[in-house]
């Protein structure tokens, strides 16, 4: 008891044993000198652990015989159960337990110390670790995990799910995760996203047939839900009024499995982009920025400004200059007086307003030589249709470079690798190639299809 010392053995000074000794279900400590004055080591694990000066009582959880061994230098202790033959059993019992509080469910195990079940099927109700199918030790605790909980209260289960269960009999830690329940993907849980309109993902359930969405507004409390049938993820557009710069949104996630809905899983903190800087500059893509065009009648195209609705192109060929006003963020030079020029070096600037007239514009963009291809394609190359993409893999979106002869309109449409089209559109090749593409897209590889008539073109596309 705590009223005299049972003393250990040593051969060097640091490593004592002792063998064959009788210890009951309650708490000990090592100490030196056999004065609480001097030093004492104890622990919050058993059977194995690193005790620490001054530490806890070290729980032992069954009545056996024991063979100890302690480090004095490095606080080292372990304590062999001479009446174990192989490994504990240890297994969960209670009402929310397949075989409810009258009989247990084993857990399996590869050294002794940590234990598992996976796949389990529980009800809403109560359960408790035990071992050797018996009374004697048991652990408890709260849900969904705890530790060092020898004896604890019953573990409550919230909901009827399946679960997967880990115990480490050494420390008493436990965790109780339910496998059907979902949350906020890690790489946006807790971050901050890069754009007002990226997909919210969550992570995905095998088997899941619909997700929903709650998202609550932090600073009004002001909840939204989401429905997205076979997605498991959605587009921010989707919120109502969409998300706000600079602020906090709480994003839980719930399943439906077999035709019902599973529990929401953990809670997770998305946040909104902080409000873009006023007066961003832009100048002339690089993929037409030092290059010659292929056709003169190719749009020219800046790269867009976050809220601009008005554009300005300055435009010189050497001896004339000119400001060309658009409403997007491209032009030709069909607009510039008396038309493109065959073998003509132009320079070219750009600048943005977010509001129309009388909305001051930005400063202007970094001037760019785009050149005209020195003269008219022969009749050979009347067919070209060509088709690029940058950047490849993309973080936010892609843009698409597409060279045709003909004035006919393209489509494009997006497919997932399981052959899902995600997004069609159908348009004219300036009006297409300025496009972005992918915004609302998870990470993935996704086909692109770019056709023309009769001419068709194939993309590869990797988003981060």
């Amino acid at each position: 008891g705590w009223g005299a010392d049972t003393n250990m053995s040593t051969t060097d000074g640091v490593t004592y044993t002792l063998n064959g000794v009788s210890l009951s279900r309650a708490e000990l400590k090592f100490r030196q000198g056999n004065d609480w004055g001097v030093k004492n080591w104890g622990g919050n694990a058993f059977p194995t652990a690193t005790g620490v000066s001054n530490g806890d009582n070290i729980k032992v959880y069954k009545a056996s015989v024991y063979n100890i061994t302690f480090n004095r230098v490095t606080g080292r202790y372990t304590f062999v159960d001479t009446n174990l033959v192989g490994y504990h059993t240890i297994s969960i019992i209670g009402d929310s337990t397949p075989g409810g509080w009258g009989a247990d469910t084993p857990m399996t195990t590869t050294n002794g110390v940590n234990y598992i079940i996976n796949g389990v099927s529980l009800a809403s109700g109560a359960l408790k670790f035990r071992m050797g199918n018996a009374w004697d030790t048991s652990w408890g605790g709260n849900f969904p995990s705890g530790s060092n909980s020898i004896g604890g209260n019953d573990i409550p289960i919230p909901n009827n799910s399946v679960y997967n269960i880990t115990l480490n009999i050494s420390t008493g830690a436990y965790t109780i995760r339910d496998i059907q329940a979902t949350q906020i993907r890690p790489t946006q849980c807790g971050k901050t996203l890069t754009s007002l309109n990226p997909a919210i993902q969550a992570s995905p359930i095998i088997g899941a047939t619909e997700y929903t969405f709650e998202v609550t507004r932090t600073d009004n409390n002001i909840v939204d839900t989401v429905v997205s049938s076979n997605f498991f993820f959605f587009p921010a557009t989707k919120i109502t009024g969409g998300l706000a710069y600079g602020k906090s949104y709480s994003v839980r996630v719930k399943c439906k499995i077999n035709g019902n809905y599973q529990a929401f899983g953990n809670t997770c903190i998305v946040n909104a982009p902080a409000e873009p800087l006023s007066g961003t500059l832009t100048k002339i893509r690089p993929m037409q920025c030092g290059k010659t065009m292929n056709f003169i009648t190719n749009a020219i195209q800046a790269s867009p400004v976050h809220r601009a609705v008005r554009y300005e192109f300055e435009v010189s060929n050497g001896v004339t200059n000119l400001v060309i006003p658009s409403n997007t963020s491209w032009f030709r030079l069909s607009q510039f007086p008396g038309g493109g020029v065959f073998n003509t070096a132009y320079t070219i600037r750009v600048r943005s307003s977010n509001g129309p007239a009388p909305a001051a514009f930005t400063a202007w963009g970094d001037p760019c030589v785009v050149s005209t291809p020195i003269a008219r394609l022969s009749e050979e190359t009347n067919e070209v249709f060509e088709v690029k993409s940058f950047p490849n893999p993309f973080a936010s979106h892609f843009n698409l470079d597409i060279e045709s002869s003909s004035d006919a309109q393209v489509e494009m449409k997006v497919y997932d690798m399981i052959g899902r089209q995600l997004e069609s559109k159908k348009s004219y090749v300036s009006e297409l190639s300025s496009h972005n593409i992918g915004i609302n897209y998870p990470s993935g590889i996704y086909n692109i299809v770019v056709s023309q008539g009769q001419k068709v073109k194939s993309i590869r596309m990797v988003k981060r």
